[in-house]
């Protein structure tokens, strides 16, 4: 029986803290799969013994035997996690949502980190799959700001094309957040061997082959099965406001020529 269906069959029944390491799973199956007992025990913040009863009863004779059929499991990140009681429930999505961003609201070096991603020489987005939306929002808001920001990739073009120039004044935000592209962690590790300065967006959980220059941590959780990526469209509004106030002069001044350019095209309902 696949996984999945092993964790929808149980899942009724399943404490909050087993829930918490069957999500996990679901999303991250390939990853979980190179944890010792220890080591997913202690990330996903239960007991060893919690880890070994989810799996028992789950049907597996103990953890090494769950490992194996994790390790075979092709689509870490699908979105088949059980419905719970309330999905739908607009009290219980909002919740969920304030608590998604007041988790993040608190990260340190925030000032820090709007003022390099403001000053860079070139701003790269860089989004694969589900994250390119993420990475085309950035650049339609921090182009407003400042100039040289690029979403990426761009149609027709490699990666290699246009990461290929990088130096040491550009900085990449990188989103990163599931369900990754497979050449993911290679490309965090050709940025870091380069000179840009990386700035890596991932859900909580997810290990990066090498320490980024920042790595922000964005929960998706949501009430239902699909992830809520409000986070981080809010942290891209976050720093725009946060470029903004910092630099005031130089924004108010690239914007109020967007806005002549605007009206001289007549580009925008009035």
């Amino acid at each position: 029986m696949p996984l999945s269906e092993r964790i929808q069959q149980h899942w009724a029944d399943l404490p909050p803290t087993e829930r918490r390491v069957a999500e996990f799973l679901l999303a991250e199956a390939n990853r979980a799969a190179t944890y010792s007992l220890t080591e997913l025990s202690q990330l996903q913040g239960v007991s060893k013994a919690t880890v070994s009863r989810l799996f028992r009863r789950l049907g597996f004779d103990d953890f090494n035997a769950a490992r194996e059929v994790l390790r075979e499991l092709p689509n870490p990140g699908s979105p088949l996690l059980p419905r719970q009681d309330g999905a739908t429930d607009l009290d219980s999505h909002l919740a969920q949502e304030r608590s998604n961003t007041q988790t993040w609201l608190g990260t340190d070096h925030l000032d820090e980190l709007i003022t390099g991603l403001y000053q860079a020489r070139r701003l790269y987005c860089l989004g694969l799959r589900n994250n390119f939306p993420l990475a085309l929002h950035a650049e339609t808001q921090w182009l407003q700001l400042r100039d040289s920001v690029q979403a990426l990739p761009r149609p027709g073009q490699s990666l290699s094309e246009q990461l290929g120039p990088l130096d040491r004044d550009d900085w990449v935000v990188l989103f990163g957040l599931r369900r990754r592209h497979q050449g993911f962690r290679r490309l965090i590790s050709q940025l870091l061997a380069g000179p840009a300065t990386l700035v890596l967006i991932s859900e909580p959980g997810y290990q990066p082959p090498s320490r980024p220059d920042h790595h922000l941590v964005l929960p998706l959780e949501a009430t239902g099965p699909f992830a809520s990526y409000a986070a981080p469209m809010s942290w891209v509004s976050l720093v725009a406001n946060g470029m903004m106030q910092r630099f005031p002069t130089a924004t108010r001044e690239r914007i109020e020529r967007i806005e002549q350019s605007y009206h001289r095209l007549d580009e925008l309902e009035p």
